[in-house]
């Protein structure tokens, strides 16, 4: 008897629901990581509160 051919219907499912509750968990601190070219950094706020820039590759991005 082959289980895994059952078990593979569950197992889809599992990994589209943890994605699906990965993309729901994004907080603040992900909208302040640079992302640009390969840059692994956080981005800076700015004194105003409306831009934040890399320290590293000088990126610049709104923030709301």
């Amino acid at each position: 008897m082959n289980l895994r051919s059952e078990r593979f219907p569950l197992a889809v499912a599992r990994r589209l629901s943890d994605r699906r509750r990965a993309r729901r968990r994004r907080g603040p601190s992900r909208d302040l990581y640079c992302r640009t070219n390969g840059c692994t950094t956080f981005l800076v706020p700015d004194p105003n509160g409306t831009t934040a820039t890399c320290p590293v590759c000088g990126a610049r991005r709104r923030i709301a």
